[in-house]
């Protein structure tokens, strides 16, 4: 099987590319309504901000197609990072914007207690915390490590969507999510060693 990797402006697309010929899993870039429509799982990669991602999108027309092939077809998404973000119904994030809606919830501001950097990042390692068994975590340990890089993260979302979170002082970050044909992981699985290998790896057998 083939995995497509979505190239709409927005994302760290090489890096993904490079994990799946690490794991010998064949994949291509796709940006046209046909590509998409021929794919069978899509990753959903994302570097930079909500806004100018579904602006993107849209401008290259890329959003029905997608719509019909998670919603109307319902075959494998996995949105990485901002791609994950990008399928909740909104964001706030450099001015308010729709999202892909497949999803209920919204992608607001981390609240941080404490200063992180001069950006207000999360950046680095965090130890995140299964919820419930998901195909997505097979084989993978509770309270591993993955990298993270963001300061938006997923609020107000059902519960039984929830697969894992990490701990911000005391609060629960939504971390890995799944609704049906839908995941998405707010880290980096590209950047996050063998556990992250093992993400793509369990998505692509999907």
């Amino acid at each position: 099987m083939e995995i497509s990797i979505l190239d709409y402006g927005v994302g760290n697309l090489n890096s993904i590319k490079n994990s799946l010929k690490h794991l010998n899993i064949k994949n291509r870039f796709i940006n046209t309504k046909k590509q998409i429509k021929n794919s069978h799982s899509i990753i959903l990669p994302g570097v930079g901000t909500f806004y100018h991602a579904m602006k993107n999108i849209k401008e290259k027309d890329l959003y029905d197609s997608l719509i019909t092939h998670i919603k109307i077809k319902k075959k494998p998404v996995l949105g990485i990072c901002l791609g994950m973000q990008l399928l909740f119904s909104e964001s706030n994030e450099v001015t308010h914007q729709n999202g892909l809606n497949i999803l209920k919830g919204k992608i607001k501001k981390i609240n941080f207690v404490k200063k992180k950097n001069i950006h207000d990042l999360n950046v680095g390692w965090q130890k995140i915390q299964l919820k419930k068994k998901n195909i997505l975590f097979n084989q993978i340990p509770n309270n591993e490590n993955f990298y993270f890089l963001h300061s938006y993260a997923a609020y107000d979302l059902n519960k039984k969507n929830i697969i894992a979170t990490y701990k911000e002082n005391n609060r629960q970050i939504i971390t890995a999510i799944n609704k049906d044909n839908t995941f998405g992981v707010q880290f980096h699985p590209e950047k996050s060693g063998k556990y992250g290998l093992k993400i793509l790896e369990n998505f692509c057998k999907i």
